[in-house]
């Protein structure tokens, strides 16, 4: 077991931004389900985007927040 962090990197017209929730999952598998629900709505608001979700753990997140600029879901920048 162990915390999953998920995170969305979504490229529109070639700009591309990572967001993510500093909320965690106690499961891969909740976040897995997830980011198939986020995939959807994703596909639905934005049809001509790109872009890929991952159910990262711990030490995967440190890892990705130590290396990019990102957006947290849920808070204004």
């Amino acid at each position: 077991m162990g915390e999953y962090f998920l995170v969305i990197i979504m490229c529109i017209a070639g700009a591309c931004q990572s967001i993510h929730s500093e909320e965690p999952y106690t499961s891969y598998e909740a976040c897995y389900q997830q980011s198939q629900i986020t995939a959807e709505v994703f596909n639905k608001q934005y049809p001509s985007s790109q872009g890929q979700i991952f159910c990262l753990d711990g030490l995967q997140y440190e890892m990705y927040l130590n290396s990019t600029e990102e957006k947290i879901i849920g808070t204004e920048s």
